[in-house]
């Protein structure tokens, strides 16, 4: 198993056992803890064309939502849905940075995905294609300042290759769920806590 398969794979015991900064609404957070099951679908907006050639994916950066800046059940949710499409980001152009903003320090799960994209950076390596999109996105528990969330991806098939045209690690396509445990910190929701369901 190569280092990639290893990384996005132990991301899949991470992404399976997988794989800025936010202004936030001010006003006080419920109190009361739900657990219905309130849920958004999606579709990857993203575009990207792919050649056999490392630089010939064009990720799209994905844009914050106005709906993941508030205090809000349908924000947290919002934010859910961007962080995942942000590691796919993140792992595809390169670029550790658009994940920073987005998790607590102590989040060691997520810091894998900032350390694998800083990596990737430096050794001028790059997946070819889109690397997951997000399916649905779910509420588990709902208080106030508090998300825990199961989010539905699929895992795509794509190539991990250096600037010299060598494959260095390929992922193969399936699909994965993941809890996303958010806290609203300050003026924005962080992701804490990543993991497999």
């Amino acid at each position: 198993m190569t280092d990639r398969r290893t990384a996005v794979m132990a991301s899949t015991a991470l992404l399976a056992g997988l794989l800025a900064g936010c202004n936030g609404d001010t006003t006080d957070p419920t109190t009361t803890t739900s657990t219905s099951s309130t849920s958004i679908s999606t579709t990857s907006n993203s575009s990207t064309s792919t050649t056999s050639s490392p630089t010939a994916c064009v990720p799209v950066k994905p844009k914050f939502p106005a709906a993941a800046k508030k205090q809000t059940e349908q924000g947290a949710l919002a934010f859910v849905e961007y962080y995942w499409e942000s590691v796919g980001y993140a792992l595809t152009a390169p670029d550790p940075e658009i994940l920073v903003p987005l998790t607590s320090k102590s989040c060691d799960k997520c810091n894998f995905y900032i350390d694998l994209a800083e990596e990737m950076q430096v050794k001028k390596d790059a997946f070819e294609s889109p690397m997951l999109e997000v399916r649905q996105v779910t509420m588990i528990v709902w208080a106030g300042n508090y998300l825990r969330a199961k989010a539905d991806l699929s895992l795509l098939a794509a190539k991990r290759v250096a600037s010299s045209g060598e494959v260095n690690d390929e992922q193969t396509q399936e699909l994965a769920s993941f809890h996303v445990s958010l806290a609203w910190e300050g003026s924005g929701w962080r992701v804490r806590n990543l993991g497999d369901l």
